[in-house]
């Protein structure tokens, strides 16, 4: 994702993109509403992801002596959380985009709760939005990062473990771990720092871009 385009490969092959600026300016045409604001918002919180989930990785790949094992655990702790806080609002920043783009709503964000937006989808013209919209916002990995986004906010969620090396003396995932919780009901299992930070990241970002471009599509269709 950048400030003007964005796109994701999914499964190695096909390749799903989402132009900006076209949207921003659908958007004027259509309903005289500028989205820039929010455009520029979700691309900022996706590149804090990528940013926070690559020095998560890097914190364990320090070769210095200097950094003792507790400031290798508490950097990649802090990295990781911060990933996980930064993916969590781009549901209600794409809410905003989808409740302007597509239904002609207002620029007022207390207004939009990315928990209704699938229920303010219901017409048949919105189908292929609602569709893209569910499958991001109602996945497992969303639903992670939503449940621990909430969680966190009262108790620590990620520990330390021992560094485990295979053959080759690569470490597996570093040496923290995301423990076991219960959100809502719902118990979430232990998961590695790369499973959250890689491939949860990235599904979620093609989550994001296919339902932008869904939008697109849709208000060329207007």
């Amino acid at each position: 994702m950048d400030d003007s385009n964005a796109e994701v490969t999914a499964k190695g092959t096909s390749v799903t993109q989402w132009n900006g600026d076209e949207l921003i300016e659908l958007c004027k045409q259509k309903h005289d509403r500028d989205i820039e604001a929010y455009w520029n918002s979700l691309i900022w919180h996706n590149e804090l992801a990528e940013f926070f989930a690559g020095r998560a990785i890097e914190a364990w790949d320090e070769s210095t002596c200097k950094i003792t094992f507790h400031e290798k655990a508490f950097a990649c702790e802090a990295y990781v959380v911060a990933c996980v806080q930064s993916l969590n609002p781009m549901a209600d920043m794409l809410g905003q985009i989808i409740y302007i783009a597509v239904l002609g709503g207002s620029n007022n964000e207390n207004k939009v709760k990315a928990s209704k937006i699938s229920k303010k989808l219901q017409k048949k013209e919105y189908f292929g939005i609602k569709g893209s919209w569910d499958e991001f916002y109602e996945s497992d990995e969303f639903s992670y990062v939503r449940a621990f986004s909430n969680t966190i906010k009262h108790r620590r969620l990620v520990r330390t473990k021992s560094i485990q090396f295979d053959i080759t003396g690569t470490h597996g995932g570093g040496g923290n771990v995301f423990m076991p919780f219960e959100y809502n009901d719902i118990n979430y299992p232990s998961k590695t720092v790369s499973t959250i930070v890689n491939q949860y990241r990235l599904k979620i970002r093609e989550f994001v871009l296919n339902t932008g471009a869904s939008i697109n599509d849709h208000l060329k269709s207007l």
